[in-house]
C-alpha cells in the first residue's frame, strides 16, 4: 500500500519523543475491530427492539369468537393455508383484499436489446385504507392487541365486582 497523505493528515504521532506510524497490520486490525464492534452493537440493538415489540404485544391464541368470525377469510392467509395448525394458535384479523395483483412490465435492455419481463407484486392494493405490506403485519398485531385489551378489561371488571 502506498498511500499519500497530505501533511496535515499523516497518520503518525509522537510517542516518547519518537514518531509512531501504524503499520498496515495495525490499521487492518483496528478496522476489523471497528467493523466487528459496529455489527455487534447493531445486532444487540435489533435484538432489543424485537424483544421489546414481542413483549409489548405478545402472540396470543385467537378467542373462539375470533375463530368463528375469521373462518370465511382464512383462505386469504398464506400462513394458515400452508400450516393449518396455526389457525388455532395465532390470532389474526383479515384487513386486506387478497391476493393482491401482480403487474408485468416488459423492458428492452439497452446494450443487448433483449426483452426482459419484470413481475411487480402490488402490495399497495392490498387494502383500500392502508397501502403496502404493513397490512399483513397489522393483521396479526391488531388481533393480539385486541385480545390483550379484552383480557385487561375482563380483569378490571372482575376486580371491581
Amino acid at each position: 500500500w502506498n498511500i499519500q497523505y497530505p501533511m496535515s493528515m499523516t497518520p503518525s504521532r509522537k510517542l516518547n519523543n519518537q514518531t509512531f506510524c501504524p503499520s498496515r497490520k495495525q490499521v487492518l486490525v483496528f478496522l476489523a475491530g471497528s467493523i466487528v464492534g459496529a455489527i455487534s452493537l447493531s445486532t444487540v440493538g435489533i435484538y432489543l427492539l424485537v424483544n421489546k415489540l414481542y413483549n409489548d404485544i405478545k402472540p396470543k391464541a385467537p378467542s373462539p369468537e375470533m375463530l368463528t368470525e375469521q373462518e370465511p377469510n382464512m383462505h386469504k392467509n398464506a400462513l394458515f393455508n400452508l400450516f393449518p395448525f396455526f389457525r388455532s394458535k395465532i390470532a389474526w384479523i383479515s384487513m386486506g383484499d387478497y391476493p393482491s395483483a401482480v403487474d408485468t412490465i416488459s423492458i428492452k435492455l439497452p446494450k443487448s436489446g433483449a426483452q426482459v419481463c419484470i413481475l411487480l407484486k402490488r402490495e399497495d392494493l392490498a387494502s383500500s385504507e392502508y397501502g403496502g405490506n404493513k397490512v399483513r403485519t397489522l393483521e396479526f398485531q391488531l388481533a393480539c392487541a385486541k385480545l390483550q385489551l379484552q383480557s385487561m378489561n375482563h380483569e378490571k371488571a372482575r376486580l371491581v365486582s
